[in-house]
């Protein structure tokens, strides 16, 4: 998730991006994401969602949830996604979106149940689990990780260092370590990666302006 503000214009160089996994309290009686959706649908404003914190990736996920599903549940912000899960496990929310490594081990203890991941495409690290988006068209949001280097670098060390940063994403041994964790490997050239952060600002600014987010400074 990258957010919508205005900052210096640094070149950008590779990308890894990651989606994340929507997880939900044991007692739901929801074993997919039509059933979440309809149960919240029967009870406006009754579920709430946890998050790390106010304008945090979760709260901005929740809140695509909320818009794209045509559901209202209540975001309750935490100190982290540590203590949000714990709340999810409790009962005293009933969902979250969050990490894999975060929600991992809860997820195989069984004592939260995973019900889709985040992205466009499937996530690697969890194949069986269907993505929102093939419930909810459109519903699309992954956290994305870059290089930057400082405004007024020459055009040639960008390509450069570019090219090489791409190389050693994609060395096996390095791809398939990024792999594990859930999250992939980009490449492209930094004029694509420039263009994909221009697009996800005015993408995510849509949600964040029409679900009232206020963004932490």
């Amino acid at each position: 998730m990258l957010a919508p503000k205005e900052r210096t214009k640094k070149p950008e160089l590779a990308v890894v991006q990651a989606s994340n996994v929507l997880v939900i309290n044991t007692s739901l009686p929801a074993t997919n994401v039509a059933e979440l959706v309809k149960l919240a649908k029967s009870s406006p404003g009754k579920f709430n969602y946890a998050s790390a914190g106010i304008a945090s990736p979760a709260h901005l996920a929740g809140e695509m949830l909320n818009l794209l599903a045509d559901i209202k549940m209540t975001h309750i912000p935490y100190k982290g996604a540590g203590p949000a899960l714990l709340d999810v496990i409790a009962g005293t929310a009933q969902l979250i979106i969050t990490s894999p490594i975060a929600a991992g081990a809860h997820m195989t203890s069984g004592r939260v149940r995973a019900l889709a991941t985040t992205g466009a495409q499937r996530n690697p690290g969890l194949p069986d689990l269907p993505t929102l988006a093939e419930t909810i068209p459109g519903y699309d949001i992954s956290q994305s990780w870059g290089i930057t280097v400082p405004a007024g670098t020459p055009p040639a060390i960008v390509k450069t260092l570019s090219a090489e940063f791409v190389k050693a994403l994609n060395l096996p041994d390095t791809r398939e370590r990024i792999l594990r964790t859930g999250a992939v490997p980009g490449g492209g050239t930094p004029e694509e990666f420039d263009a994909f952060i221009a697009a996800e600002r005015t993408r995510l600014g849509e949600v964040i302006a029409k679900t009232g987010i206020v963004l932490a400074d």
